[in-house]
């Protein structure tokens, strides 16, 4: 009975050995993606400005996400010119930490850490980090939203500088087509070079 037992938890071993090695390699990166256009969409070659609310003014990542929809946008046929402006473009991006779904329960509306445990008592609070990244996009003339997308995606890193560029891709992917309904977009993306936090 003992042999049989270390024999399974060697077998698990090895199976999460197999399992963090290729989690070392590649993530999957699935952004569930919205979006919606109204109106007719923007003729090629449009021009746009970006446009930021006062809480972004001052937030030090702002000029690297438009930078990436600045890109994106290009490859769609929107061009950036701030003075001869045809369109507004707004990005917003937001970073929200929460409890590992998997460390926690609820009861009658109380959350409730519950693993894993070490020596009996419960061990660190694993946390994860909802990445959510908003394309807003209006016509400058009659001050009408023609195009607006959210990507999201849940997951144990925290490393926006890699996640974001990666949601945004996705949020924009089919621009200017409306999704039916949530799409889920899959992308492969590099470990982090950090440990995911815990």
């Amino acid at each position: 009975m003992l042999l049989r037992a270390r024999f399974l938890h060697t077998a698990l071993l090895l199976l999460l050995a197999a399992l963090l090695g290729g989690c070392a390699s590649s993530r999957q990166i699935g952004t569930d993606v919205q979006s919606f256009q109204v109106g007719p969409a923007p003729a090629a070659q449009a021009v746009y400005r970006f446009e930021r609310l006062p809480s972004q003014a001052q937030l030090p990542t702002q000029t690297q996400w438009e930078a990436v929809v600045e890109r994106i946008l290009a490859a769609h046929g929107l061009q950036h010119d701030e003075a001869a402006a045809q369109y507004a473009v707004e990005v917003s991006v937001s970073v929200l930490q929460f409890v590992d779904p998997a460390d926690a329960v609820w009861y009658g509306g109380w959350m409730h850490h519950h693993g894993p445990y070490f020596g009996g008592f419960p061990g660190p609070v694993r946390f994860w980090y909802r990445h959510s990244a908003r394309v807003l996009l209006r016509e400058l003339h009659s001050n009408n939203v023609v195009y607006e997308t959210v990507g999201t995606f849940d997951g144990p890193w925290s490393d926006s500088a890699n996640l974001v560029p990666v949601i945004l891709e996705a949020a924009l992917r089919d621009y200017p087509r409306a999704s039916i309904g949530v799409q889920r977009i899959t992308e492969q993306l590099d470990p982090p070079t950090e440990v995911p936090a815990e």
